[in-house]
C-alpha cells in the first residue's frame, strides 16, 4: 500500500510578526528627542547667542544707571552747598539786625539821658504817631491808609491801647464828622495796638458819593503808663509823610 503523501502547507515554518504598540513608539520618540537636546546643549549651539545678547544689554543698562547716579550725586552736592551758603547768609543778616536793634535801643537811652542831664527832656517820651499816609484806590471814594505808632521810652516794655479815627469833611456846604468803625479790631473802643518799638496799622476807608474828606483826627489812648493825646492831619493823598 502506498503511503499517502500529505501536501505541504505554504504556511509551514511561518512565524507571525509582533505588532509595535503605541507606547513603544512614544518611548522611542522621547528617547530620540532627549538625545538630540542633550547633544545640542553640550555642543553649545542652543540659545547661547540669545543669552549673550541679553547679558550685553544688562551691562549697558547698568552702566547707564551708574552714570545717572553719578550725575545725581553731583547735583545733590551742589544743592547742599547752595543751601549752606544761603543759611549762613540768613544767620549773618539776622545777627546784623539784632545788632542794629540793640544799638538803636542804646542810642535812644543815651539820648534820653543826655537830654535829662542837659535840662531839656525829649518832647515826646511816650507813644506818638510816627507817620500817617493815605493812598487812592481804583474804586471811587475808597482809600487806603497806613498809620505808624512808636515810642521812645521803656524799649523793653510793651505798650497797648486803642486809637480812634474821625474823618472831617463836607457834603455840599455842610461839615460832617464820620467816625471810622473797625471791623477786625479786637477792642470796642477803637483800633487796638500792642508793641514795644513801633507798629503799623492799616485799613481801608469808603465814603458816600457826595462826601469830600478834608482832615483826619486821631485820639491815641494807651491803657497805662502813657498819657492820651490827639493829632490832626490835613487830608492829602499819596503823600509819604502827612502831618
Amino acid at each position: 500500500m502506498s503511503e499517502e503523501k500529505k501536501p505541504k502547507s505554504s504556511f509551514a515554518g511561518y512565524r507571525p510578526r509582533r505588532r509595535v504598540t503605541m507606547g513603544t513608539l512614544f518611548g522611542v520618540i522621547t528617547i530620540v528627542l532627549f538625545l538630540s537636546y542633550n547633544a545640542g546643549f553640550l555642543s553649545g549651539k542652543t540659545a547661547v547667542p540669545e543669552l549673550q545678547d541679553a547679558t550685553e544689554e544688562v551691562k549697558e543698562y547698568v552702566e547707564q544707571l551708574q552714570k545717572e547716579n553719578q550725575e545725581l550725586k553731583k547735583k545733590i552736592v551742589a544743592v547742599e552747598s547752595n543751601y549752606q551758603i544761603q543759611n549762613e547768609a540768613q544767620k549773618n543778616l539776622s545777627n546784623h539786625l539784632k545788632t542794629l536793634q540793640i544799638q538803636n535801643t542804646e542810642l535812644s537811652r543815651d539820648m534820653a539821658l543826655y537830654q535829662t542831664l542837659a535840662g531839656n527832656r525829649a518832647q515826646s517820651q511816650g507813644v506818638e504817631i510816627k507817620s500817617f499816609q493815605i493812598y487812592t484806590t481804583e474804586e471811587a471814594n475808597t482809600y487806603r491808609y497806613l498809620l505808624v505808632l512808636s515810642k521812645q521810652s521803656s524799649p523793653s516794655k510793651y505798650v497797648q491801647g486803642a486809637v480812634t479815627m474821625t474823618i472831617v469833611g463836607k457834603i455840599g456846604q455842610k461839615t460832617i464828622q464820620l467816625p471810622v468803625k473797625y471791623v477786625d479790631s479786637t477792642r470796642e473802643d477803637g483800633l487796638g495796638f500792642k508793641f514795644r518799638h513801633l507798629q503799623e496799622l492799616a485799613g481801608e476807608l469808603s465814603f458816600p458819593d457826595e462826601f469830600v474828606p478834608e482832615a483826619v483826627q486821631f485820639v491815641v489812648s494807651p491803657d497805662n503808663d502813657f498819657p492820651q493825646f490827639q493829632r490832626h492831619y490835613t487830608w492829602l493823598t499819596d503823600n509819604p509823610d502827612i502831618g
